[in-house]
């Protein structure tokens, strides 16, 4: 892992049955080295519990683990550092 971190801030877009949408944010700071994904999993393990993603393989071969990275849709978030 790189001595440098990133700042990085996650929108994270919630709506729970009827109602009204809005975005929970996720302050952290990362290694420029890691993944999307790995940013949205510390989000689950040590902020918000309540998080709820699709994820499968990790091979970006089923798009299950999708999401808009910068506006921008994503698939392999493996390649898509934050």
């Amino acid at each position: 892992m790189s001595e440098t971190k990133w700042n990085v801030t996650l929108l994270v877009y919630r709506q729970k049955g009827a109602q009204s949408p809005h975005y929970d944010t996720f302050k952290l700071e990362v290694d420029p080295d890691e993944y999307v994904l790995d940013a949205v999993e510390r989000v689950w393990a040590f902020h918000d519990r309540s998080l709820t993603f699709a994820h499968a393989c990790h091979h970006s071969t089923c798009g299950a683990c999708g999401m808009r990275v910068n506006g921008v849709e994503k698939t392999d978030l493996h390649c898509a550092h934050p």
